[in-house]
């Protein structure tokens, strides 16, 4: 998002779009099948460097495809690695926005990523 007092919009309106853009996410998990599960458990380093990167990928392809939304992303993970029943299980919770700053850097685009199922 432009910061310049250039930019063309006043600060007011720079701050309403970063607002929106803050209320609008999605949380989604990411996990690996247990043949992996029981991997990483002797192997944490390796197959949670794999997990962050596939999830990192996953997300900015989805995110940058013009067909889909074309923005570029932020989002955050938090790598948990035991299941409520307290058995290894590996997982990243994400916060995801509901959408991203355009190619052009000058504006934010808001919808979700994939369609939903209800």
């Amino acid at each position: 998002m432009p910061t310049g007092s250039n930019s063309g919009k006043p600060s007011c309106c720079r701050w309403k779009c970063a607002f929106k853009f803050l209320r609008q996410y999605f949380h989604v998990v990411f996990t690996v099948p247990e043949p992996i599960a029981s991997i990483a458990y002797y192997n944490k380093k390796a197959v949670y460097d794999i997990l962050f990167r596939a999830t990192s990928r996953t997300l900015l392809t989805i995110a940058g495809d013009p067909k889909r939304l074309g923005v570029e992303l932020g989002f955050f993970a938090v790598l948990h690695s035991w299941g409520q029943n307290l058995h290894f299980h590996p997982h990243l919770h994400c916060v995801v926005p509901g959408g991203g700053l355009s190619p052009e850097q000058d504006r934010m685009r808001f919808q979700g990523l994939a369609p939903v199922d209800s």
